[in-house]
């Protein structure tokens, strides 16, 4: 379990905007690049972000050459060139002004206020991707003063939750008037603000930062939420289930079990007793390790711990 887990999270993980193959491919390790890809071909796109961030533009047009999106490809690119103010190779891309929310978007996350600005006030449809922007690079004065009075506070949340912005999110938060716990009082005010507080349980779980979906759901975050944003192509994934029931604190970890199960047996699947057990083990070892997740996983021995998708039990 422990390189499954190790590998989902290298794989979806995302900080400050920049996924790990992004990171690898800014500071030039083509190896390590083609080795990702080659693990998850959907990475390629992050790969061509990374490459465009850091100007290279050979090994850019290479991977877009080879990309069935090309759309999707060139969007990549022109994030990850205005990100890395290369403006005159963004210039080189044919019909690079069809792309002006993916400039703006790069022109956010680069923190590039006054282009922004210019680009928002020209366009008001740009307004979204700016927000994005911002709070996927962790900008908390420009966010937070853009989105104020908005009705964007949810792609705000979302996207900064995705990029492991803790204390962002939490700001946020507070800016729409969540209060400490959501759980025991259900009505019209509380049925809206647990909207965004799954908003940001959904992108915690899709970054794979899933040290901090405990307090989400200790203040009433629909677990399902984190179920849904875990899986793959719309089916369950036990690799990362396995991750958020360890990563869960105890008082939640039945409710998780039981609607993973719920989940599997849906998918004509089941976990084995003793897979069960050694996740309540483990569960019990990072609730008393204070690290974080990702740490306690590269911690752990290989021998003897479950495998995930590879040990499901189809019935």
């Amino acid at each position: 379990m422990k390189h499954i887990l190790m590998n989902k999270a290298k794989h979806e993980m995302n900080v400050n905007g920049y996924s790990y193959v992004a990171h690898f491919a800014t500071i030039g390790n083509h190896i390590m690049v083609v080795k990702e890809i080659g693990e998850s071909p959907a990475t390629v796109y992050q790969a061509i972000y990374g490459y465009g961030v850091a100007a290279n533009i050979e090994a850019m047009q290479k991977l877009i050459s080879e990309c069935p999106n090309k759309s999707k490809a060139t969007k990549m690119a022109v994030r990850g060139l205005v990100r890395g103010n290369h403006m005159e190779e963004l210039y080189k891309i044919k019909d690079y002004r069809n792309y002006k929310a993916d400039i703006v978007f790069g022109y956010a996350q680069a923190g590039n206020e006054e282009m922004v600005a210019t680009m928002v006030d020209n366009n008001p449809t740009l307004f979204e991707m700016a927000v994005q922007g911002y709070a996927s690079a962790g900008n908390e004065t420009a966010l937070l003063d853009l989105v104020k009075g908005s009705r964007f506070y949810g792609e705000a949340i979302s996207q900064a939750a995705t990029a492991g912005h803790v204390g962002l999110v939490n700001q946020l938060l507070e800016a729409i008037g969540l209060s400490e716990d959501l759980s025991s009082v259900v009505d019209k005010e509380n049925i809206r603000l647990l909207g965004f507080l799954n908003k940001a349980l959904s992108g915690y779980c899709k970054g794979f930062h899933l040290d901090a979906v405990g307090n989400l759901l200790t203040k009433g975050a629909n677990i399902q939420t984190a179920l849904d944003a875990l899986k793959v192509e719309g089916m369950p994934c036990l690799d990362a289930y396995i991750g958020l029931y360890v990563a869960t604190p105890y008082e939640k970890s039945q409710d998780l079990l039981n609607q993973i199960k719920a989940e599997l047996t849906l998918a004509d699947a089941s976990m084995s007793d003793s897979q069960v057990e050694t996740m309540k083990k483990l569960q019990g070892e990072y609730s008393k390790s204070g690290t974080t997740f990702v740490s306690f996983l590269s911690e752990l021995p290989s021998e003897g711990l479950i495998s995930g998708q590879d040990h499901l039990n189809h019935v």
